[in-house]
């Protein structure tokens, strides 16, 4: 997440601002302060104006060869608009990807691979803990995007899955985990807190357990799914906490979830229009989380909270959890086995899961501090 790098520097680099302004940029010019994030820049009106010794950092998500074209349809804001455009891809994709690399995306293909070649100056690129691949490319392309990736001066990926896909191509690939991780070392309970509403203080107030589930990606039907959740809720006698993470068309959690909550309205509780300090509260204050949502996952592990991903079929979720979690979090789980894991005694695993996190918390710095350096 941009945003935490930016306040890893604020923290342990403060000099870097002495001589260096921050930016955010993306494909397009979005404003989404509504949910206390950042405004962007569009990435194509900054390869003129970036100074020479600038430094471009990708920073996390599955962002290796994310088409133009795939971003686009991430960002419709209605369920329709994102149906018409995934019919029309099928139909009129050579067309429609020129449309899309000349009024939304990057003049390049795979926006957050930009090639130097695009920049007036010289700059530097760093990829910090970045998911995805280049495997599944024509071999013309592949080589053209293991080019640019080559000549990144600094390139670290989140889990093994992405390092062995991108490791026979590119060299020098450094592993380290997301950089949420590092959210209780840049911000105490309190801080977190006071950015928080009284409406989320006080839906957090009692005991709960914490869910969240993209509709694509839960890979059951939402009866199913409400059926296990209450089961679970009513042996361990707490609420359940509905939270919607992802907004992106595609992801939807809010229809989900919403399609549960009507189902149940007596046993969950539906939070919605969050910031994203609230979703990471939310998650702070639960005794455990259940979802698919790979950063859901992550802020749990942050602080040291019990950690369900459902669908082994996720693989960048089920990856993530392999490579740094702990037992038993480090597996992903079906309905059926997670009635039956989350109704044992958990209580001996949150000392594993504090040393965990302050573990992984110190490889962010490193990472962090690696990219920081390039400066």
């Amino acid at each position: 997440m941009p945003v935490i790098f930016n306040m890893f520097i604020e923290k342990y680099y403060p000099n870097i601002l002495h001589d260096y302004s921050i930016k955010y940029v993306s494909i397009g010019n979005s404003d989404l302060s509504q949910y206390d994030c950042p405004q962007t820049e569009k990435m194509n009106d900054i390869t003129s104006s970036a100074p020479a010794g600038s430094l471009l950092v990708v920073v996390g998500g599955e962002v290796l060869c994310a088409s133009n074209l795939t971003l686009l349809m991430h960002v419709q804001k209605t369920p329709i608009a994102y149906k018409v455009l995934d019919s029309a891809r099928f139909l009129f994709r050579r067309y429609l990807s020129v449309v899309t690399k000349r009024f939304y995306g990057t003049r390049w293909e795979f926006p957050y691979i930009p090639p130097k070649r695009e920049f007036s100056n010289n700059i530097k690129i760093a990829y910090s803990t970045v998911g995805g691949g280049i495997s599944t490319l024509p071999p013309r392309v592949k080589e053209l995007v293991a080019a640019r990736l080559r000549s990144a001066d600094y390139f670290s990926v989140r889990d093994n899955r992405t390092l062995s896909d991108v490791s026979k191509e590119v060299g020098n690939v450094k592993l380290y985990p997301d950089s949420v991780l590092l959210i209780p070392a840049l911000l105490t309970e309190e801080e977190l807190t006071d950015k928080v509403s009284e409406r989320v203080k006080a839906a957090c107030e009692d005991n709960y357990l914490c869910f969240q589930a993209s509709p694509h990606k839960v890979g059951l039907n939402v009866e199913v799914v409400a059926e296990t959740i209450i089961k679970i809720s009513e042996a361990k006698r707490q609420k359940v906490i509905l939270l919607p993470i992802g907004y992106a068309s595609s992801h939807d959690d809010l229809i989900f979830l919403r399609k549960l909550h009507n189902l149940f309205p007596q046993n969950t509780l539906l939070l919605s229009e969050l910031t994203v300090w609230e979703i990471m509260f939310t998650i702070m204050r639960a005794n455990c989380f259940i979802g698919t949502s790979l950063h859901g996952v992550v802020t749990a592990m942050a602080f040291a909270v019990p950690h369900f991903v459902i669908n082994p079929k996720i693989d960048k979720v089920s990856s993530f959890v392999k490579d740094w979690s702990v037992d038993p979090f480090n597996n992903s789980y079906s309905l059926d086995e997670l009635i039956e894991i989350t109704s044992s005694d958990l209580s001996w695993s949150k000392k594993s899961m504090q040393s965990n996190s302050l573990f992984l918390a110190n490889l962010v710095k490193e990472n962090n501090s690696n990219i920081c350096n390039l400066l």
